[in-house]
């Protein structure tokens, strides 16, 4: 099983944290680069279940298997989910990339995306 970025409770990289933190000390603005990075994300949840599933579903055996979500937003999309869900109105500022905080890097314009197909998962383990 190839798991992608997991995201959720217990996340010991606390993901959410670059948006949640700046929130926290009360930050209105939240600088980031292009934002354009593509980047297979997973819930811890979903994961979990799809882990089990492949326990259960000896098609998969042998096989690397990608698990994350099916569609894949940039990562500017997901830090204003972040903020959507806090019921935050703080706004997504745009920085050059050499101004980002080292913590918000990934929001730079990326070299190359994270990018994977969760199709083989979907149609052995549904």
């Amino acid at each position: 099983m190839r798991l992608p970025l997991v995201y959720g409770p217990h996340d010991r990289q606390r993901r959410e944290d670059i948006v949640l933190r700046r929130l926290r000390a009360g930050r209105t603005t939240i600088p980031v680069g292009a934002g354009n990075l593509l980047w297979t994300r997973g819930h811890v949840d979903d994961l979990a279940t799809g882990v089990l599933a492949a326990l259960d579903h000896r098609g998969a055996d042998g096989l690397p298997v990608n698990l994350g979500e099916p569609q894949t937003l940039p990562v500017r999309v997901w830090l204003q989910q972040i903020l959507d869900a806090a019921g935050s109105g703080a706004k997504l500022v745009r920085v050059p990339d050499s101004a980002l905080p080292a913590d918000l890097a990934l929001t730079a314009a990326p070299a190359q995306h994270l990018l994977v197909s969760v199709v083989r998962a979907q149609g052995l383990l549904g």
